[in-house]
């Protein structure tokens, strides 16, 4: 019997898939521009000329996350020796 055989009998045997359709039963096929205008409004000038600025701060967000740990620590502290001591009074 020859070695190829099984490998060309189920290749032959494998069935075609077909995409389902995944959108909404009855969905309109067009599309109106003015509900594109208004779900995805244009990019102002102004976003556009931001996202091109290079001289912004890029450590921004780490001086941020640094200030919320500074902030955070004290009182987290100040949280468990309140806690300490108020179970520390109730014993």
């Amino acid at each position: 019997m020859n070695e190829n055989f099984f490998a060309e009998t189920a290749v032959a045997e494998q069935k075609p898939v077909v995409a389902k359709e995944r959108r909404r039963p009855g969905r309109v096929n067009y599309t109106q521009p003015a509900l594109i205008e208004l779900l995805r409004p244009p990019l102002s000038v102004a976003s556009v000329e931001q996202a091109a600025d290079d001289t912004a701060d890029g450590l921004a967000p780490a001086r941020g996350i640094a200030l919320g740990i500074i902030l955070a620590v004290p009182l987290w502290f100040a949280l468990g020796v309140a806690v300490w001591l108020v179970l520390r009074w109730l014993s």
